[in-house]
């Protein structure tokens, strides 16, 4: 049974107390989960807020194309990245983070109007759009499929030390309860040359449990820039992210051709942080199942109902994920995986012409 009280005073920014009350943090008929008081419309001031809003309004209000994207990689922080930009009062971020298309293939069959009239029929045309969806660096096909459908968008890729994100993944999958052997076990059948090679294909599932494979970066960006112009793609790191956010902020607001003094209240606060266990035994697959739930689910508009439980179950797995931080990798792991994607991060060096930041690298 769930308490209310130890709830929703637990629960993550925009979804406390408040959410359920009626005030300004959540608007049931606005299909939106971020503080609707950021909504109003302030003046285009330079031209690629202007360029977005034309783009915006044709096609009857469509939205043809978007702006931007986070494209990854999991588990490196894209949320926190998400958060900050979704205070900034010239963008839109998509509430629903965790939510494809284009590797989606249900999705892609039903077309790119379809999403978009389902996912973006609330945003305001004079902003900026842009989503973050970490699992577009988990399928060598996507960046062919996003450029083919808009060319001009620019991605925003932020990496993570590779050693650090396997794990990362790797105890997400043990939360989940996909995964039960120990690290190190992992890392031995994770290492095997016919597991590399049938990983690195990125086949549908291997999100699940490609811890290695997702951070060769080098091999997913390489993808990236046959298709896209080098102008189009920013690439930052988890660390610098942590260490200096407001000097990586100024990079992304650059980037999207905006003021460069933009510094969200929020800014520096860790999102979505990983950990094994559960605050609650009830998963967000069982929650979504939960008679309860569903019963409050119909009592709102048919056209929010699917918007606001992939937002509210999204962000009660983030709420509902006990961070362990203490719980140290295995050595071995650790020596094993930095001379595996010793080759992997010089090739990543090359082909973004800077050095990762990554002190088991540092000589690549």
């Amino acid at each position: 049974m769930l308490h209310k009280s130890s709830f929703s005073e637990s629960l993550p920014e925009g979804l406390g107390h408040s959410s359920f009350h009626g005030d300004s943090t959540i608007a049931l008929g606005k299909s939106s989960l971020v503080d609707i008081s950021t909504k109003q419309a302030e003046p285009c001031k330079n031209e690629a807020v202007m360029q977005a809003s034309l783009n915006h309004r044709t096609n009857g209000g469509r939205a043809t194309k978007l702006d931007f994207m986070i494209i990854g990689a999991q588990k490196s922080g894209t949320t926190s990245l998400h958060k900050y930009l979704e205070r900034h009062p010239k963008l839109y971020m998509l509430p629903e983070k965790e939510i494809p298309f284009f590797t989606n293939s249900e999705y892609c069959a039903k077309g790119w109007e379809w999403y978009s009239d389902l996912f973006f029929n609330e945003a305001p045309p004079e902003k900026m759009w842009g989503k973050s969806t970490p699992a577009y660096m988990t399928s060598l096909e996507v960046p062919r499929r996003i450029f083919d459908q808009m060319p001009h968008v620019k991605l925003i890729a932020l990496l993570r030390n590779p050693i650090e994100r396997a794990y990362s993944h790797y105890k997400m999958m043990v939360k989940r309860e996909i995964e039960s052997r120990d690290f190190l076990q992992v890392v031995d059948d994770k290492l095997k040359a016919e597991t590399v090679d049938r990983e690195r294909l990125f086949l549908p599932g291997t999100e699940d449990n490609g811890y290695v494979a997702m951070g060769e970066y080098s091999l997913i960006l390489e993808e990236y820039y046959k298709v896209f112009p080098r102008e189009q793609l920013l690439v930052l790191f988890t660390d610098e992210l942590k260490k200096d956010p407001a000097t990586v902020l100024k990079k992304v607001m650059r980037f999207l051709e905006l003021d460069e003094d933009f510094s969200p209240a929020n800014l520096g606060k860790h999102y979505h942080v990983g950990g094994t266990r559960r605050r609650i035994p009830l998963a967000e697959a069982d929650l979504a199942r939960h008679p309860w739930f569903r019963r409050f689910l119909s009592f709102l508009p048919l056209r929010l109902q699917f918007p606001f439980e992939r937002r509210f179950l999204f962000w009660y797995m983030i709420w509902n994920t006990k961070p362990d931080s203490e719980k140290k990798m295995p050595m071995e792991a650790h020596k094993r995986l930095a001379q595996f994607y010793r080759e992997d991060v010089r090739k990543l060096n090359q082909l973004i012409g800077q050095r990762a930041p990554w002190a088991e690298f540092a000589d690549c």
